[in-house]
């Protein structure tokens, strides 16, 4: 992607809550941005294909929908869906089958909400480190190092809702590990390659790679 001078960017709100929105920040990969806002909204976002995590929290009892769009129009993935309260990170695939790419770039984001919430975006390589192996709902961390070799992941999770694990390289490539609803507990292969890993559960979760 093109660098684009920050100053230059124009954010563009459709909403019922007059969300308030700023770019943080242009850098060689995807943009950083961030805004608040209540209920239903389309934000236009700092346009990227880059791979790029996305932090959201909202404050409603009922649905809160998050779906990324393309330069096309259309909604090429679906972010984040839940009922009530949600805290969480998750990771725009643009690099597998999203429907995302240079010709087509994410433009903004839809949001379907009943309360207040926040969204921030970031590129993939500013996920946080994992620290202990732990974390509870979805999340994308950083691994100490990429994976080479022959090397196990062993997972478990308390939730009782998906458990979805997924390895993602670098440009953001995803390989699925883990798919399965309620408690887990197990291990696969991670495969070469694997910078990140990207969770989804809705409970406490743990991992080690041996």
């Amino acid at each position: 992607m093109r660098s684009i001078a920050a100053l230059a960017l124009v954010v563009g709100l459709l909403s019922v809550g007059a969300p308030a929105g700023a770019v943080e920040s242009t850098t060689k990969g995807a943009p950083r941005f961030a805004i608040t806002g209540s209920g239903d909204a389309l934000v236009n976002v700092p346009r990227t294909y880059k791979p790029v995590i996305v932090s959201a929290t909202h404050q409603g009892k009922s649905n809160f929908i998050i779906s990324g769009i393309g330069r096309d129009g259309e909604s090429e993935s679906w972010l984040v869906n839940e009922i009530g309260p949600y805290s969480g990170t998750v990771l725009v695939d643009t690099a597998s089958f999203s429907g995302f790419s240079q010709k087509n770039p994410i433009v903004a984001l839809e949001i379907k909400a009943d309360g207040e919430w926040t969204v921030r975006t970031r590129p993939l390589a500013a996920a946080p480190r994992a620290r202990q192996g732990t974390g509870v709902g979805d999340q994308v961390v950083k691994l100490r190092m990429t994976v080479g070799g022959l090397k196990k992941i062993t997972l478990e999770h308390s939730g009782a809702g998906n458990f979805i694990v997924e390895a993602v390289d670098r440009k953001g490539g995803t390989d699925l590990l883990v798919n399965e609803i309620g408690e887990y507990s197990g291990g696969a292969r991670v495969p070469a390659g694997t910078r990140f890993l990207s969770v989804r559960a809705d409970g406490e979760w743990s991992f080690s790679i041996i």
